[in-house]
């Protein structure tokens, strides 16, 4: 299975009008597949909070291990976490993003 593309929303001074532009160029460009909105607790909370956002799935960075995610913004839940920026995978020299999918395989 192909993931769809995602938009990465990381920074507070984000213009929150400019994401739904940016969102349906990446959409197109993936021929009408929504795309994953990436992005973490402190950009939601300034720049993602308008309801409209929840249509799409969320990529949720959130790096603290010792807590369990919480809703973020507009969403009630996430589609994908990453949890580390720091793992390891047999073959593959320094660190790796890790995520948990939370959904099921379509074919």
């Amino acid at each position: 299975m192909d993931l769809p593309y995602a938009l990465d929303v990381e920074n507070n001074r984000v213009d929150p009008a400019a994401v739904p532009v940016w969102l349906q160029a990446v959409r197109v460009s993936d021929h009408g597949r929504k795309p994953f909105i990436y992005s973490n607790p402190d950009t939601i909370a300034h720049c993602l909070k308008d309801k409209n956002f929840a249509e799409y799935p969320l990529w949720y960075a959130f790096y603290r291990q010792h807590e369990v995610p919480a809703n973020a913004g507009a969403w009630s839940q996430w589609t994908m976490l990453q949890y580390t920026d720091r793992g390891s995978v047999p073959g593959i020299t320094g660190h790796v993003d890790k995520n948990e999918y939370n959904g099921r395989l379509e074919r």
